[in-house]
């Protein structure tokens, strides 16, 4: 036999018998390792190599998934982006995840591998998982939720989701802590989607009150109505500003349907003046239920509310984060009665009077977050003077001061200059209680420009050197400073947020506030602090933004956005988030947002 007829022969053979065994794709083979997704004894590995190459491609791009190509290696080689390998793979992972529903252990990898490609092109897989079965695919369902909640999807893919995501959460019975982690996940992914085909299935949960549910899941699914500004949920919201949990009367929701419906915005405005007038009778009976279930556990706490008190609490709070002046006149309506009183007559019967001075507190403090114009700061300035002098300083009685001190901080948030004589008389009365004295001065000190100074100093002098309430005054001394060096010059002022003392900054954005008025570089400078490190700045700046920017800012309501998306979970955002989130709607409003 000729030598090249043995070749040709053994060439054969080796055809043959690689058919006989099979030929392995090359590790480095997307759209190889793609093909052995269908043979079981392949399969981990090759799950395995196409999670390798897409993740090390994804992290050369620097987490783009738009790249098809990488750069060129040291071999000469350009390699396939991370768009290059889902394009030879995810229809192949998606096609094996749907054909085989018993492989649970390979299926839970495909699933980690498609949360990375985030690829629209994988629904089939997304919406079959999340048809979840109990003791085996949870995990699968979670991860499924999670991939939607990440991916960019168009109005006909929405609808598919949304249904499969409805469907999943409606199984979702127990109270294990995956039932519990498969809700969060569920609600996620649907508050992501942006659709306001969500809301009957999200306001539902919010207002389902069942032991299998813990409460923090109609907290969370409240919060995901809030970002849908859906005015189809106004009142579901509305209800849910009443809705405590079972067991525990003191877990309430009210924080966070305020601020669900702060940022829906103006069609929530007249049915919470309905609210205001007593004209919801759900509301009304619910309050109710609230208070007998508070009586249950603490008859003395039960026996100082009453529903009407509580409805209009929370309705001028919503009122004041939501912020429209046409909720002025209502809201004072509230307040007057207290003010008509003469102080001694208020002190002389303080059990008969204790609802009048709580409806007047709860809705002169929420009036201060109204976007007022100009000609409505005297009205305010007054109304907070005269609920400070028919407070007693001891009230409430559960919490001795606690009122007044309220009072005292909320002026601040006013801006308004007017204040300051009345801000230095409590700060220079001796007789007062200290922790008013000092909250007053602190409230001074922010708002003073240089004109202002020399009669706080004489107060701050006055008291013994070394005393609890000297040192507390001279906390305030960088503040003081800035004032001496800036006056009343804004670019002075904007020039001071870049200082390293927080009480400075904090300084500069009140008197931003008090002169920055509608000032397009006060508020882009303001912008620029909402990211501080320190808490107080972040929260100051918030208020400085919304009492400057009278026609909104996008891109402050972009900045809120950016922080929120990065920190949120974290201690640094949680204390912000209430204030953050209220301004950010009102600054939308204002925009039209």
């Amino acid at each position: 036999m000729k030598r090249h007829n043995i070749a040709t022969l053994l060439a054969a053979l080796g055809c043959v018998v690689g058919v006989m065994i099979g030929c392995r794709a090359k590790p480095d083979d997307a759209a190889g390792q793609a093909e052995e997704l269908s043979d079981p004894v392949r399969r981990e590995n090759a799950i395995a190599n196409l999670s390798r190459l897409y993740t090390s491609a994804l992290a050369t791009a620097n987490g783009d998934r738009s790249v098809e190509t990488l750069p060129q290696n040291d071999q000469g080689r350009t390699p396939p982006g991370p768009r290059a390998i889902a394009n030879a793979s995810v229809e192949a992972l998606t096609r094996t995840y749907v054909d085989n529903s018993s492989d649970t252990a390979n299926g839970q990898r495909i699933l980690n591998l498609l949360l990375e490609m985030q690829d629209p092109r994988s629904l089939p897989a997304l919406t079959a998982a999340l048809a979840w079965r109990a003791e085996l695919t949870e995990n699968h369902a979670i991860t499924a939720a999670q991939t939607i909640e990440r991916m960019q999807l168009d109005a006909s893919q929405k609808a598919q989701v949304i249904t499969a995501l409805s469907e999943a959460l409606d199984r979702v019975q127990g109270n294990r802590g995956t039932d519990n982690r498969m809700r969060i996940q569920f609600i996620r992914a649907l508050g992501a989607l942006e659709d306001r085909a969500a809301t009957p299935i999200l306001t539902k949960v919010m207002t389902r009150i069942h032991e299998d549910q813990s409460f923090l899941i109609n907290r969370m699914a409240g919060e995901e109505v809030g970002r849908l500004r859906d005015p189809a949920a106004v009142p579901d919201l509305i209800r849910a500003l009443f809705l405590f949990s079972a067991d525990r009367p003191d877990m309430r929701m009210n924080d966070v349907g305020a601020q669900s419906l702060t940022q829906i915005g103006r069609p929530a405005l007249q049915p919470l003046l309905d609210l205001l007038a007593g004209n919801n009778e759900q509301a009304n009976r619910i309050a109710e239920n609230l208070i007998n279930a508070i009586r249950r556990q603490n008859e003395e706490a039960a026996s100082r509310m009453n529903p009407r008190g509580v409805v209009i609490g929370e309705a001028c709070f919503s009122l004041g984060q939501i912020g429209f002046r046409e909720a002025m006149d209502p809201m004072y309506a509230q307040v007057q009665p207290l003010i008509a009183m003469r102080p001694q007559d208020v002190s002389a019967d303080l059990e008969a009077n204790r609802e009048t001075i709580g409806r007047a507190l709860s809705c002169i403090t929420s009036l201060v977050q109204i976007n007022r114009e100009d000609a409505d700061t005297p009205r305010l300035r007054d109304a907070l003077v005269a609920v400070y002098e028919r407070t007693p300083e001891d009230f409430p009685p559960e919490a001795p001061g606690a009122s007044r001190a309220q009072l005292l901080a909320a002026m601040q948030h006013t801006f308004d200059a007017g204040l300051l004589d009345f801000l230095h008389r409590v700060a220079a009365d001796s007789d007062q209680i200290p922790d008013f004295r000092v909250i007053a001065l602190r409230s001074y000190a922010f708002l003073a420009n240089r004109d202002d100074l020399a009669r706080i100093r004489a107060v701050i002098t006055r008291e013994p050197a070394g005393g609890v309430v000297r040192n507390a005054f001279e906390e305030n001394n960088a503040a003081l400073d800035v004032a001496q060096e800036c006056h009343d010059d804004l670019q002075c002022y904007i020039g001071k947020l870049a200082d390293r003392d927080p009480t400075a900054v904090r300084k500069a954005c009140a008197m931003i506030a008090r002169y920055g008025r509608g000032n397009p570089a006060a508020i882009t400078a303001l912008v620029g602090v909402l990211g501080h490190n320190n808490i107080p700045v972040r929260g100051d700046a918030l208020y400085a933004l919304d009492a400057i920017a009278t026609s909104g800012s996008a891109e402050a309501v972009a900045e809120i956005d950016r922080i929120r998306q990065t920190e949120e979970g974290r201690s640094s955002w949680n204390q912000v988030k209430d204030v953050a989130m209220a301004v950010r709607a009102r600054l939308a409003a204002r925009t039209g947002g």
